[in-house]
């Protein structure tokens, strides 16, 4: 465990070396630029993660910097500003959007938290994982979200297990000071079972716990890209009619 949290902490300082005002979307660059993925797996495999554990856990690392760099939280803040800003309108007429009827199960089995509250004195609300990084093949892979008729289901333990690792920094954080902040501590907890019990009441769909529409797998989606349409179909069929009408007909 130690091993991932090294790098991670390396990663972090040499990202302060570079940008102290931006370190978190700098250690995400570097991650990528310096295409660490693979170096980080075979030296977490040689720290005795075994099979494809190294990988899981290079992928984590990767997940934690998308979320520290809010990867997927931009566009979804474009989009409240766009809700708020511009009302919808029903036969010319505006109407006022109720925001609480728009949120989604996550949002609503969340803890409340006072208005006058500092984000950066509240660590629970980073765990969130933005809608859009759920098409993000390291959080399907690390959630291990699958498809079953028709949608995306995650697995409850490595859903949990990621969860507890966007926590990282901020434990980390935590460590270093004189007095840890007992409130802090349970809040993160509290923000783990509200998450947990959010994919509950979800079932464990991805889509149904996002209020989004059905995340199909990269199978599905191949299999959509390549299925003919009607006016294919048609074609296809009459020329292969039209191949059987020749072999028919007799040569002279």
């Amino acid at each position: 465990m130690w091993g991932p949290v090294l790098a991670w902490g390396a990663l972090e300082l040499l990202a302060e070396s570079i940008d102290a005002d931006h370190p978190e979307r700098v250690a995400l660059d570097l991650f990528d630029r310096l295409r660490l993925r693979e170096p980080f797996a075979q030296a977490f495999g040689a720290l005795g993660f075994e099979g494809e554990e190294g990988w899981r856990v290079a992928a984590r690392i990767k997940v934690v910097l998308l979320t520290g760099a809010g990867v997927g939280k931009e566009a979804g803040r474009e989009e409240a500003a766009v809700t708020e800003a511009e009302p919808e309108t029903i036969s010319g007429k505006a109407v006022k959007v109720d925001a609480s009827a728009a949120a989604t199960p996550a949002e609503k089995a969340a803890p409340a938290h006072p208005p006058e509250a500092n984000a950066e004195e509240k660590p629970a609300l980073s765990l969130a994982v933005a809608p859009s990084l759920w098409h993000d093949p390291d959080v399907r892979w690390l959630t291990g979200v699958h498809g079953a008729k028709g949608h995306a289901y995650l697995v409850r333990e490595s859903y949990e297990e990621l969860l507890w690792w966007l926590l990282m920094p901020s434990l980390l954080r935590m460590g270093c000071e004189d007095k840890p902040d007992r409130a802090a501590i349970r809040e993160m907890r509290n923000g783990v079972d509200a998450a947990l019990a959010a994919a509950e009441a979800a079932g464990y769909r991805v889509d149904a716990m996002l209020g989004l529409d059905p995340i199909a797998s990269p199978v599905e989606v191949a299999e959509r890209e390549f299925e003919p349409t009607k006016t294919q179909a048609e074609a296809i069929k009459l020329g292969e009619s039209k191949t059987k009408t020749n072999l028919k007909t007799p040569q002279a």
